[in-house]
């Protein structure tokens, strides 16, 4: 669990549990000319425990984000991916995939036009990817699922993944 209130399940339980929140200021982009300037953000996340230094420069906060989750659900269950890699899939949910990567890339094209926009960018804004970068990071051989539907993307992986996963299990 990657969330505001914590940077695993330990921390944003405990950080629950106190009754604190994980809103706070806004410290992503220059929000001063918003009439709210308070979000709930990850904070102080260590994406080089979790992701190669190299490989998380061609990737989205999200997908850090998903990554970190997954290496710790993974750690958590103590499940040998090897050993069940063909019955085993990702199943990811985002609202709207890389953001922040779309709008740089936006901000490049407008100011250094097409030439100078990064090879990378589509595998940073898509929102398959983060499910794809688990799959390859983990090694799993199952499909790979992407929900992208806003506020129910969550429920929506979570039922595709039982209803697809479950098929596999059984063959």
């Amino acid at each position: 669990m990657v969330s505001p209130l914590g940077n695993s399940v330990e921390e944003s339980w405990e950080t629950l549990v106190a009754g604190k929140t994980g809103a706070g200021p806004i410290t992503r982009f220059d929000a001063t000319d918003f009439p709210v300037r308070f979000a709930c953000e990850v904070k102080d996340l260590e994406v080089a425990k979790y992701v190669n230094l190299k490989a998380s420069l061609r990737m989205d906060r999200y997908t850090h984000l998903a990554l970190a989750a997954a290496r710790q659900a993974e750690a958590d269950s103590a499940l040998d991916v090897d050993a069940v890699a063909e019955r085993t899939g990702v199943a990811v949910a985002t609202a709207m995939g890389g953001v922040g990567s779309f709008e740089e890339s936006v901000g490049q094209l407008n100011e250094r036009g097409p030439e100078r926009l990064g090879p990378f960018r589509i595998v940073q804004i898509i929102p398959n990817l983060s499910a794809g970068w688990v799959s390859i990071e983990l090694g799993t051989r199952g499909p790979p699922l992407s929900e992208s539907t806003a506020c129910a993307a969550s429920n929506m992986a979570i039922g595709d993944g039982l209803t697809r996963f479950d098929s596999i299990a059984r063959t």
